[in-house]
């Protein structure tokens, strides 16, 4: 990967097979242009993105989700499995969550719709540059009400909610083993499904959903 200068040229691979959503995109990044200097490629389908990823160092692809020769995830598989620094925004008409989900499990930095404005671009492309992740308005909704079902639909059994209780009381694993009389690798395990049944990966955000849930005072 590159390394960016004061005001970075950003190698750019536009991928979508309407050539009138690729001529939106240029124009769009051409006003953006006291931000950063870019330099533009582009490919109609997957297959040729995957062949100029082979060929040429892109620091971000803006990549369509729907296209005739394979999908966006299957893409943004290819691409990371030849580059994984590369930075990948996914691009859609459509903010359905398992395309969403799809492409985030398949390694790409963020989704946008088509329709999004200059000054959203411009946000899209720092936050992923700089190493976060960026959801259009309409996408970062859906998945935010996906989190919300799942949260309502978690079960804990009686001792999951004990261990949770204490977790809340600042103990540690250790603490709560020996309170509980359990092995300090039971507690363990019974943090790590909280985790994933609340779909966190953390402490402190395995208690605010929690608290969100109503399950602790």
């Amino acid at each position: 990967m590159k390394k960016l200068p004061e005001k970075p040229t950003l190698q750019i691979l536009l991928v979508d097979d309407h050539w009138m959503v690729r001529d939106g995109l240029k124009i769009m990044l051409k006003t953006l242009k006291e931000k950063y200097c870019f330099k533009i490629t582009e490919a109609e389908n997957g297959t040729q993105a995957v062949e100029k990823v082979s060929k040429t160092d892109f620091h971000l692809i803006l990549l369509d989700y729907q296209m005739p020769d394979m999908d966006g995830a299957a893409v943004a598989q290819k691409i990371l499995a030849i580059n994984p620094l590369i930075k990948i925004l996914a691009l859609s008409n459509y903010n359905e969550l398992t395309n969403v989900e799809k492409m985030m499990a398949a390694g790409a930095h963020g989704y946008i719709l088509k329709n999004i404005g200059r000054a959203d671009l411009l946000s899209a492309i720092r936050t992923v540059m700089d190493g976060g992740t960026y959801y259009s308005n309409a996408v970062y909704a859906k998945l935010f009400e996906a989190r919300q079902r799942n949260w309502q639909n978690v079960t804990l059994s009686s001792r999951e909610l004990e261990v949770l209780q204490l977790i809340a009381q600042g103990k540690t694993s250790s603490q709560i083993a020996k309170q509980l009389s359990l092995e300090k690798s039971t507690i363990d395990s019974h943090r790590s499904h909280l985790l994933s049944k609340f779909d966190v990966k953390n402490t402190v955000a395995l208690l605010k959903a929690a608290f969100e849930r109503g399950l602790l005072k």
